[in-house]
């Protein structure tokens, strides 16, 4: 972590929330008080910022190898910028049309391991997807573990921050079908057209999709498999899924 990567004290913290910027998470101590403290926890939350309530000690510890004995007067809160920047949804799928391209986003459902976020994210830049699309709550940290994970794909990938109920709506309002891979299914994913303006939407690591998002799916597929494992890990499930996207619009294009 470097000097460039956090902001601490009440002011600029609460400044830069308005302001707009991207944070990956805000440190405070629960004896940091008052309307100041109370404004920054409330706007954090509301855009979806996680917000850790830390011993004064953390903060301390944090701070100790960029500034050392100096006397950081942090008023007990730290916010650590987000490594990405974040997109919005419409303004993505403007540019896909304007582009002459058919829309292809990645929705994820619970997917909260970094490794594998890294990894699908890695296949969505590679496979031209044109944005993924990941809750404000109960997903992978977007961090520096995930950008090395994502072999630096992910600067080079639009992420959006979105509720389901966002996403949902989203979808509806564009005309974009919405397709989850789910074992529970006899529809294989060859036999789905997926030329058309489409979201995948790829379920958690151990429960697969859940029901909410499953009900609102138009298409639900399986892989077709020969071995004796039940399931792909969801990172490669992911980049299967979006071979075959690309290999279906390519054949459509010859």
């Amino acid at each position: 972590m470097t000097k460039k990567e956090i902001i601490f004290g009440r002011k600029p913290i609460l400044e830069a929330l308005q302001d707009g910027m991207d944070f990956d998470k805000i440190l405070y101590n629960t004896k940091s008080v008052g309307p100041e403290m109370d404004s920054i926890i409330r706007t954090a939350k509301s855009q979806g910022i996680s917000v850790i309530s830390v011993p004064r000690v953390k903060i301390e510890r944090l701070l100790w190898p960029l500034y050392g004995k100096q006397n950081i007067n942090h008023q007990g809160v730290l916010a650590i910028k987000s490594p990405v920047q974040f997109y919005k949804a419409q303004d993505l799928l403007d540019k896909c049309y304007d582009e002459g391209r058919v829309p292809l986003f990645i929705v994820l459902d619970g997917v909260t391991d970094t490794r594998n976020f890294g990894a699908i994210v890695r296949s969505a830049e590679c496979f031209g997807v044109d944005g993924l699309i990941v809750p404000h709550r109960g997903s992978a940290a977007i961090d520096a573990f995930a950008v090395k994970s994502s072999a630096g794909a992910i600067h080079n990938l639009p992420i959006c921050k979105m509720d389901w109920q966002e996403t949902k709506r989203f979808l509806q309002e564009n005309g974009i079908a919405l397709a989850g891979a789910s074992i529970d299914t006899e529809t294989f994913i060859q036999d789905i057209d997926m030329t058309i303006p489409l979201a995948i939407v790829m379920g958690s690591e151990g429960s697969g999709l859940s029901d909410n998002v499953r009900k609102h799916c138009q298409h639900l597929f399986q892989i077709p498999m020969v071995g004796q494992t039940e399931s792909l890990n969801v990172s490669v499930s992911t980049g299967i899924s979006l071979y075959e996207v690309l290999r279906q619009r390519l054949m459509q294009m010859e």
